[in-house]
């Protein structure tokens, strides 16, 4: 049977000599393993659609649960992304968060919009990386299932002072309201707040302000990373890689 859809490939393997196995997330099917007959060879009609990060139209032929492809168009390569080792390490960790929150055969449009937004905000907009990773870690957390409740403590109900954000109770409490049941929690400077309930509720395709500093970006991503992980079964060498590529304070 031939079906359409258009998908990213957020992962590629080599399988045989001239094959490849591609990971992709798409919005009516959620994340699907296909095979790329012939991808490898240089002139293959596959080759410029059938590689990371490309977001492209795919012919799909399947049959006893096995899916090939038969032919793939290109419609956004990301190119932005190849000439910068920081973005491109950056969007190999965005791609592994998209594979964990995607389910297979489940669709999310949610889920592609923001890494596709995420992915052109690298490539060919001027905000900066560690943003771009804050916005993607709270949104991704979100979509999984995980939305802390961050206007109120989630003991006393009322605005949080000196806040700690609990992965286990889900939301931020004040530093005299923490108990043991609340678990790790995690510091979380009250500048960030705002920001950080920005990415929770801001359209996908305004999710990066403009106009942030450094410290208030350095502060959010402190929470976002460390909350991201607690709810998800992260692979930290991604994250590891990407950091090998900034530049020491």
């Amino acid at each position: 049977m031939f079906t359409q859809i258009r998908g990213l490939v957020t992962r590629e393997i080599r399988y045989k000599e001239n094959d490849k196995i591609l990971t992709i997330i798409t919005a009516d099917r959620g994340r699907l393993t296909v095979r790329a007959k012939g991808a490898m060879r240089m002139r293959s009609p596959l080759a410029s659609a059938c590689q990371l990060y490309a977001y492209a139209d795919f012919t799909l032929f399947e049959n006893k649960g096995r899916i090939t492809v038969n032919a793939a168009e290109a419609v956004e390569l990301f190119m932005g992304l190849r000439s910068d080792a920081q973005k491109l390490a950056l969007a190999a960790y965005i791609a592994d968060i998209a594979e964990k929150v995607a389910d297979a055969d489940v669709g999310d449009s949610e889920l592609l919009r923001l890494t596709l937004n995420c992915l052109y905000a690298l490539s060919a907009l001027d905000h900066p990386p560690e943003l771009v990773r804050a916005a993607f870690e709270m949104r991704a957390a979100q979509i999984a299932g995980y939305e802390p409740q961050l206007d109120a403590c989630i003991h006393c109900g009322e605005a949080p002072h000196v806040p700690y954000l609990s992965p286990v109770s889900g939301g931020v409490c004040c530093r005299d309201c923490v108990t043991v049941d609340d678990g790790n929690v995690i510091p979380c400077p009250e500048s960030a707040l705002p920001l950080l309930e920005y990415f929770l509720v801001a359209p996908i395709q305004k999710l990066l302000p403009a106009n942030c500093s450094s410290e208030l970006i350095d502060d959010a991503v402190y929470v976002t990373e460390r909350y991201l992980f607690s709810q998800l079964d992260c692979d930290p060498r991604a994250l590891r890689f990407y950091k090998s590529f900034r530049s020491p304070l």
